[in-house]
């Protein structure tokens, strides 16, 4: 089961022909063929808002990397609310100035405006741990010194 932020426009031939606009909810591919076996869409209205899950986009290299940190992405797609027309594809996210024991949450995330963001602001989107090595290396210290 794949979503995806893509907009329609259906046309449907069931008696009168009729538009219709709408989204793709959702779609799911055959396990060994990968051909589409199903999809799902959703009609939606222009002027009413309109609930989705829009991916992240990370860029950029975080400071704490090179310090020997490690990256970890807990969150990678965003729930949001707007208008069907200011969906974007993605939303962008600078994570170059996380350093180590940096935490990165939702309500740090810029998006466009008339988009509002409906997870939880606090949740955590990335951060950047220590190296597991040196954690391991300190409780050994620690160990020898008791």
């Amino acid at each position: 089961m794949k979503v995806e932020t893509i907009l329609f426009n259906l046309q449907l031939a069931n008696g009168e022909p009729s538009k219709i606009q709408a989204i793709l909810k959702e779609y799911q591919t055959h396990p060994v063929t990968d051909k589409i076996i199903h999809i799902d869409f959703l009609a939606i209205h222009e002027k009413e808002t309109i609930t989705i899950d829009v991916p992240l986009e990370f860029i950029g290299k975080p400071v704490g990397i090179s310090k020997g940190g490690i990256l970890e992405i807990l969150l990678h797609e965003l729930t949001i609310e707007c208008l069907p027309s200011e969906v974007p594809d993605k939303i962008t996210v600078d994570i170059s100035n996380l350093d180590i024991g940096d935490v990165l949450h939702v309500k740090d995330i810029k998006v466009p405006k008339g988009i509002k963001v409906v997870d939880n602001p606090e949740e955590t989107v990335a951060t950047i741990l220590t190296e597991a090595k040196e954690e391991v290396e300190e409780e050994e210290t620690s160990e020898k010194n008791n």
